[in-house]
């Protein structure tokens, strides 16, 4: 179905299941308000659709509203706790909002009882538990600076696996000037032909605000 047809469809018919598929379609061609708009609609019709939640909250962190996504990725999970692409989501949200770890944690710890084969909630329940057990165990020693670094890149790698590796993440940390870490996301992007050329732009406006720092 075109996005002509959908659109007529929606527009007879706001509470239509099929407004997230329409609010998808805007998301993709970069209509980033037009999405947000649909999901409105349609969710004042049908306010426990969890994809077209999902959508806007994509398009909500793409427009830099971050604390207003984080709000509806809190409420997919509430509803809905084993919605995989919501937890991985609302956990980069949460590290990059600099929330309290102990939530963190929570949602973590929630997505790795369901999806513990996944990998990158694998990683996610590594850093965040066995990393701190070690430490834990190695409290009275003191720890050198070699370790502290090592700690530190991977988890960089591993923030910035390739799975989230998106544009709208991309934005969100642009949002909160955590310039270096954009630039990681967009040297993954980079190599997706769908991206480069977005990717090489932004790589310019990033490294001119990483030099005036």
């Amino acid at each position: 179905m075109d996005r002509q047809k959908l659109e007529k469809f929606f527009s007879s018919r706001n509470g239509s299941a099929i407004f997230p598929v329409l609010a998808n379609l805007y998301y993709d061609q970069k209509l980033y308000k037009y999405a947000t708009k649909v999901c409105e609609l349609g969710l004042s019709e049908d306010p426990n659709n969890l994809e077209g939640k999902y959508i806007f909250a994509k398009s909500l962190l793409i427009q830099g509203k971050v604390y207003e996504a984080e709000k509806v990725l809190c409420d997919i999970i509430k509803k809905c706790p084993y919605h995989l692409y919501s937890n991985l989501l609302l956990i980069q949200v949460l590290e990059e909002l600099n929330r309290d770890k102990r939530i963190i944690k929570k949602y973590i710890s929630t997505a790795y009882a369901m999806y513990h084969h996944h990998p990158l909630i694998n990683q996610y329940y590594n850093n965040y538990f066995k990393i701190n057990k070690k430490l834990k165990n190695n409290k009275n020693s003191k720890p050198n600076k070699d370790s502290i670094s090592k700690t530190n890149n991977s988890v960089n790698n591993f923030v910035y696996n390739s799975k989230l590796a998106t544009v709208t993440m991309y934005k969100l940390l642009y949002t909160q000037k955590k310039y270096d870490h954009a630039l990681a996301v967009l040297n993954i992007l980079v190599k997706n032909p769908n991206h480069a050329k977005y990717a090489k732009s932004e790589i310019k406006k990033i490294n001119l605000k990483l030099g005036s720092q």
